[in-house]
């Protein structure tokens, strides 16, 4: 796809080979009989009727992405880092049980709603197993306690910032409460 040249102004798509077609309404370019006989094809396209190119409305925006995703070693460390967390959210909020999630009501207003309540419920799942992976000492406080970095919350022998873990019988102590 980077392979190809749009050129906005013009309307106009250009291929490796040279080959230059114009931008329909749909924002749509079709190469076909072109690529019948192009020693490129191999690597444009495994279509027998040729390629076609489907332009997104923000077309610039995703390519200079790409590019910068490419070249700027800095970025790709920070979307590798983001990324599982962003997919995993993106997962269970569209997915119950491994099964694909449908609307439930008509409208936008109830699922709206739906959604809202379903993403409440996620993130309190979700920062109750946080809170559950937290040493005792953290738990027994928390939400007061201090706010822990991820490894610590995963190391329970880390320090934790000055607190102490409190000794068996203070622990039984504040159980008890």
């Amino acid at each position: 796809m980077d392979d190809f040249t749009v050129t906005e102004p013009a309307g106009t798509v250009s291929c490796p080979a040279g080959h230059t077609r114009s931008i329909s309404k749909t924002r749509v370019a079709t190469f076909g009989a072109l690529c019948r006989d192009c020693p490129l094809r191999q690597r444009c396209t495994p279509s027998k009727t040729g390629r076609k190119i489907v332009l997104h409305e923000r077309d610039d925006l995703l390519r200079h992405a790409r590019a910068a995703g490419k070249t700027d070693p800095e970025l790709r460390e920070f979307y590798r880092t983001f990324r599982p967390i962003v997919e995993r959210v993106i997962s269970q909020i569209a997915t119950s049980g491994g099964r694909r999630v449908t609307l439930r009501y008509r409208g936008t207003t109830k699922n709206n709603a739906w959604l809202t309540r379903r993403t409440a419920a996620l993130n309190l799942r979700n920062t109750a197993t946080a809170v559950s992976d937290l040493p005792a000492a953290h738990r027994l406080a928390w939400p007061a306690g201090p706010q822990l970095t991820i490894k610590e919350r995963r190391d329970p022998g880390a320090p934790s910032r000055g607190c102490r873990a409190p000794s068996p019988g203070e622990q039984t102590a504040a159980v008890l409460r």
